[in-house]
């Protein structure tokens, strides 16, 4: 599982000022943002998901 510990050990980052890491969105909470941009449409799975569908000003 990818969990904000791994991330941080992987990319080898520190907290700046303290400030705390905060862990990565689940799929489910990237699926749902994606779909409320307006995504032409519904997404179950984000390897569906293709830029040059969404609106890129």
């Amino acid at each position: 599982d990818l969990t904000k510990d791994t991330l941080r050990d992987a990319l080898q980052i520190t907290p700046v000022n303290n400030n705390a890491f905060s862990s990565p969105p689940t799929p489910d909470a990237l699926i749902n943002f994606v779909n409320d941009l307006g995504y032409p449409k519904v997404i179950r799975n984000l390897s569906n998901v293709v830029t040059n569908d969404m609106f890129q000003p």
